[in-house]
């Protein structure tokens, strides 16, 4: 196989997806918990609360909307990484810090070409994914450089 040719092509999994969605609403709701507990009035905790949520509501937004742009994620040796639209499409996109790969999971932080945010939680699909094995060469690649 050629090296220009050698790629990992990764699907999200919806359920994953719900996942984090679920999991920032319940650390938005703590964050929520740990403003109410600051000694301030309470004008200011409701100020506070609201600005807090409304952060929450937009970066949420964000990532549903980078979702709905991607159906599936290719990793090309240089790094590239390229995002599949609902179109086919596929756009370059870029990773940034904050993303990791161990062996029976990876965290994905990339950033679309409109600036909208795409995390992904990946997990190998089946004992033997070859596209797994092959994210795990690339990413060897990553690290050295």
């Amino acid at each position: 196989m050629s090296s220009s040719t050698f790629s990992a092509c990764l699907t999200p999994d919806p359920r994953l997806r719900r996942v984090i969605a679920r999991s920032a609403v319940l650390f938005a709701l703590i964050g929520v918990v740990l403003l109410w507990q600051l000694p301030y009035p309470g004008w200011v905790l409701w100020l506070a609360t609201i600005g807090w949520l409304g952060s929450f509501a937009r970066q949420l937004l964000r990532l549903r909307r980078g979702w709905s742009h991607c159906t599936a994620i290719r990793v090309l040796p240089g790094p590239v990484f390229e995002v599949r639209d609902t179109a086919g499409e596929w756009c370059v996109s870029e990773l940034k810090s904050g993303s990791f790969l161990f062996a029976r999971v990876a965290w994905l932080r990339l950033e679309l070409a409109d600036r909208d945010p795409l995390v992904e939680l990946l997990l190998p699909a089946g004992r033997r994914c070859n596209n797994w094995r092959r994210l795990q060469v690339i990413w060897r690649h990553i690290g050295a450089s």
